[in-house]
């Protein structure tokens, strides 16, 4: 399947366009997918933070509507953790063996640190501080993304769909506060860059 993806990427968008990083939908990831991705060629796996707990077997104590998808497949390792969100739906999670301790993932917080995964290999981040493109308007912008502005490392988020009128939660304005956050971290001296070429 991965190969499949990424020949599809190839095909429409050039090798350059292809990042060796991963940021996994809503985060979990079993220890036979990270090796399965290291396999595949991926130096860096996106990590979750926060306090963990056992999960009890209550779906209702997971995000809206999601706790099937969160919990298909699910492996030995999966537990909760609190997320840090404005999004207070989504206050707890599923976490899985990609989940760093608070301080090895606060090591990696709004900088360029990594955290290597002595058994996979596999270097994990957890993507620093970030205001979701879709959550902001005109004044959380200021409040929320400028002061990010100060950071060693920027992370910029949001979801495609919203940038879509067939969308049911299709945003007008989605693509120029899109635009917006990249012309503002261009000005403050920002450059892009791929998240595998932190390592080696």
């Amino acid at each position: 399947m991965f190969e499949l993806i990424k020949s599809e990427v190839l095909r429409f968008a050039g090798e350059n366009s292809f990042a060796y990083g991963v940021t996994p939908h809503w985060g979990p990831i079993s220890r036979e997918a990270c090796l399965a991705l290291r396999d595949c060629g991926m130096k860096v796996l996106w990590a979750s933070l926060g306090e963990k707990s056992d999960y009890n077997g209550d779906p209702s104590s997971l995000p809206y509507g999601h706790a099937g998808r969160l919990l298909q497949n699910r492996q030995p390792e999966t537990m909760l953790f609190l997320r840090k969100s404005r999004d207070f739906a989504i206050e707890k999670s599923i976490c899985g063996y990609n989940h760093l301790s608070a301080e090895d993932g606060e090591s990696t917080l709004s900088n360029f640190n990594t955290v290597v995964d002595k058994e996979t290999g596999i270097h994990m981040k957890v993507f620093g501080k970030c205001s979701p493109i879709n959550l902001l308007n005109d004044e959380t912008f200021e409040t929320d993304f400028v002061p990010l502005l100060d950071d060693e490392y920027l992370c910029i988020v949001s979801h495609e769909q919203y940038s879509y009128p067939d969308y049911y939660a299709y945003q007008p304005d989605h693509s120029a506060r899109l635009l917006r956050a990249c012309e503002c971290a261009h000005k403050a001296g920002y450059e892009f860059f791929y998240i595998e070429e932190l390592v080696k």
